[in-house]
């Protein structure tokens, strides 16, 4: 395990963090890393948990961060990454939670049971392939700017606890 959280450091992480191969835990949220995130922690495949959030990390999501097969929680909220969430991601079968939140990123197409990806500038309607992730227990799109209907897939999701559209999310019709 790696946890540095909370300590105060600068700069950024160095590409030689994908050298630590048996490594199975990341936590180096709330510190104050820059650039963008290295490459190399996708060579970290006994990798289980990923929590990079709160740092000002800039840039892309790495799609290889899909070689690390084994992650159940992966976190990168609070930073200021832009784009896509790689499709790649899909891949991750053993993946529980995803935060995205509070970044500037497009869309999410990852197969969890967590699916928080608030305050993004996600617009558009809510996909209807969504209703598609049947272990989805948690669902929050709020703070983006959606539209439309709620596409009826997503009621067929039974093992939703929470579900969430607050803030800024426009729906014409919440009920078809």
């Amino acid at each position: 395990m790696l946890d540095l959280k909370s300590q105060g450091l600068s700069g950024f992480i160095s590409p030689h963090i994908g050298n630590l191969s048996f490594l199975r835990e990341m936590y180096l949220y709330s510190n104050n890393f820059t650039h963008e995130i290295p490459l190399e922690i996708g060579r970290l495949r006994r990798l289980q948990v990923l929590h990079l959030a709160n740092i000002s990390f800039t840039g892309h999501i790495p799609t290889n961060i899909s070689n690390c097969f084994n992650l159940t929680y992966l976190s990168f909220g609070f930073n200021k990454l832009v784009g896509e969430i790689p499709s790649q991601l899909g891949f991750l079968s053993k993946l529980q939670t995803i935060d995205f939140d509070q970044n500037n990123v497009e869309e999410e197409r990852s197969h969890i049971g967590k699916l928080s990806a608030t305050v993004n500038n996600l617009v558009g309607s809510i996909p209807t392939s969504l209703g598609q992730l049947k272990k989805l227990t948690f669902f929050s799109l709020g703070g983006n700017m959606l539209s439309g209907s709620m596409p009826p897939s997503i009621f067929n999701l039974s093992a939703i606890v929470s579900f969430s559209i607050y803030y800024k999310t426009k729906f014409k019709e919440i009920f078809p």
